[in-house]
């Protein structure tokens, strides 16, 4: 089976860069014991953070031809380098997330939070549907009436 894929379009991501401060990654390094094959060694591992922050984190296509887009979410604390870069596997959901919505030309159309603890999986004509995570950490899925 062959997969051609075409550039039907390039959208502006419409967050400008933001420096990663240096009290959110803090100098990170970790030492780990490891035994094997008989003999016991200490292995250091150091964290490099990026300068900056990613320009988004999550994309999520919406009707109409729109394109929500999320603002990577500013670290409170210390951070894996994984989180950067994979905010969707190591989804913080304490924070209400920002995205703005785009036309198809990359035409701003509006700013939208999220409640605190919501993990956005889809967009649509008058709702928006996720994962809510509570004080417990125990997940349900949440649906919320968008209202233009």
């Amino acid at each position: 089976m062959s997969f051609q894929c075409d550039t039907i379009g390039v959208l502006p991501v419409p967050f400008e860069p933001a420096p990663v401060p240096p009290d959110a990654t803090g100098n990170r390094s970790d030492d780990a014991e490891l035994t094997g094959g008989g003999r016991t060694w200490t292995e250091r591992w150091t964290y490099i953070y990026p300068d900056h922050y990613p320009r988004y984190a999550r994309l999520v296509a919406a009707p109409e031809d729109r394109v929500w887009v999320m603002a990577f979410p500013p670290l409170k604390e210390p951070a894996f380098p994984q989180e950067l870069t994979n905010p969707i596997v190591f989804r913080r959901l304490g924070w209400e997330a920002r995205w703005r919505v785009v036309d198809r030309s990359g035409l701003f159309i509006a700013e939208v939070r999220t409640p605190p603890g919501f993990f956005l999986l889809e967009v649509g004509e008058d709702h928006v549907l996720g994962l809510h995570k509570d004080e417990l950490l125990r997940e349900s899925v949440r649906l919320y009436r968008l209202i233009r």
